[in-house]
């Protein structure tokens, strides 16, 4: 299919979406979930609606991934936040957009941002440009961050160094406005993150317009997954990025430090187990005592992170290389990341699925300090995840043993620690009625 074609199937969905906004009586209905408005869903439909008759293949935020029957264009996605901005438009602040990029093999090929609230259209091709209104957008300056303008999702806890912020509410709209030099970068701090279809939108325009892109902890921003969250961060110099990335790094670890010790007085409220109390108390001096508590090199003591990984099949167990126990993946804890993401990283790494935070909340559920491998001592954060009815799919390199259990079982093969950390995880799923295994 010609890009031009692609380019008026994706106009025709954001004005469809458009009309539907224009049309609409209660823009402030509730969706079916936290966070949805009946706009949201009107407009997916709509846009599943025409994608599905295009015989294209869809990711969006309000339905996930979707096909229609006997798709002619294998191969190609298309990535659509149907509005961007909801709650700016369920208010009738003109600041909301759709957002759609198609990718193929290659990654982003073609992408329309429609701003709702101007009438602006912003499009981009691979290797053919960047548009507003039909006319190219090249950035025309490269700031210091000290003398940008920066927009934000999320609220920074700390002064990271530019001139003046906005917080505008949405993502694929500020993007764009760096495209177009109006902002001198785009930043999210939040601690959920973006979905993929917030972003990607106007990062291929950005991309063609000569941004700088990158994220915040460098993880992959090409990831097509409906649970996916990242941190992008666009700007029209790469000496932005650098420093916001250097600065956010120290404000992200002293943030998830303290995160973690907010919550060890709640872990030592709720837990019977001798042994996790003694952990938990060691773990609060030890933070106190220790600048860097999750360094594997500055001492033998460090903080680590792991996932009881929850589904429909039970529980995933790994058999650790060195060890030679069954016990829940995880591991050290790199620079730059949070505990909670050093879980999902190694849970990925080690089972080879896609994790995500069990019902998209961080929760802690059990702590554990013990030895560890090459004389070390770990004081080890146990996560909630959860992980798709797949399965593990362990690169080489990782230990081959990897399963899905049913609980009984897995209760059977762990050692005390893990067996705590199971028990845990069940009565927390059972306590807030939640379980659908």
């Amino acid at each position: 299919m010609e890009e031009s074609k692609v380019l008026e199937i994706a106009q025709e969905v954001a004005e469809e979406v458009g009309k539907s906004l224009k049309m609409s009586n209660d823009l402030g209905k509730p969706g079916d979930r936290e966070g949805q408005y009946g706009l949201d869903l009107a407009a997916d439909s709509l846009a599943l609606g025409i994608l599905h008759r295009n015989g294209f293949q869809v990711l969006s935020e309000e339905s996930g991934i979707s096909s229609p029957e006997g798709s002619p264009h294998k191969g190609i996605i298309a990535v659509i936040d149907p509005v961007d901005g909801s709650t700016n438009c369920s208010r009738s602040i003109p600041w909301h957009a759709t957002s759609i990029c198609f990718l193929d093999a290659l990654g982003p090929w073609v992408s329309l941002v429609k701003d709702h609230g101007s009438g602006k259209t912003f499009h981009g091709i691979r290797g053919g440009g960047a548009f507003r209104d039909g006319k190219l957008l090249k950035v025309e300056r490269k700031s210091s961050l000290s003398d940008s303008l920066v927009s934000f999702s999320g609220f920074p806890e700390t002064h990271l160094g530019w001139r003046q912020y906005r917080s505008f509410g949405a993502a694929a709209l500020e993007i764009c406005s760096v495209a177009e030099s109006g902002l001198d970068a785009y930043i999210d701090v939040s601690i959920e993150g973006l979905g993929v279809w917030d972003y990607l939108g106007g990062l291929l325009v950005c991309q063609e317009a000569g941004c700088e892109i990158d994220e915040l902890t460098s993880a992959e921003l090409l990831r097509i997954d409906h649970k996916i969250r990242r941190h992008p961060v666009i700007a029209n110099s790469r000496g932005i990025i650098d420093e916001v990335k250097l600065r956010s790094a120290i404000v992200r670890f002293k943030q998830s430090k303290t995160a973690i010790e907010s919550v060890l007085d709640e872990r030592k409220a709720l837990s019977s187990d001798d042994k996790e109390l003694y952990s938990i108390e060691e773990l609060m001096k030890f933070l106190k005592d220790t600048a860097d508590p999750y360094s594997e090199t500055a001492q033998a003591m460090h903080v680590t992170a792991s996932g009881v990984i929850v589904g429909e099949r039970g529980v995933v167990l790994h058999k650790h290389k060195i060890l030679g126990q069954w016990m829940q993946p995880g591991g050290h804890i790199d620079a730059g990341e949070t505990p909670w993401e050093a879980a999902l990283r190694e849970c990925r790494e080690e089972t080879g699925l896609e994790i995500a935070h069990y019902k998209g909340e961080v929760n802690i559920i059990h702590i554990d300090l013990h030895p560890a491998a090459k004389g070390h001592q770990h004081f080890d954060l146990r996560f909630l995840l959860e992980a798709p009815d797949l399965d593990p799919n362990p690169p080489q390199g990782e230990s081959q043993e990897v399963k899905w259990l049913p609980w009984d079982d897995a209760l059977l093969i762990g050692d005390h620690s893990t067996q705590m950390a199971l028990n845990s995880a069940m009565k927390f799923i059972d306590e807030r009625g939640t379980s659908e295994f």
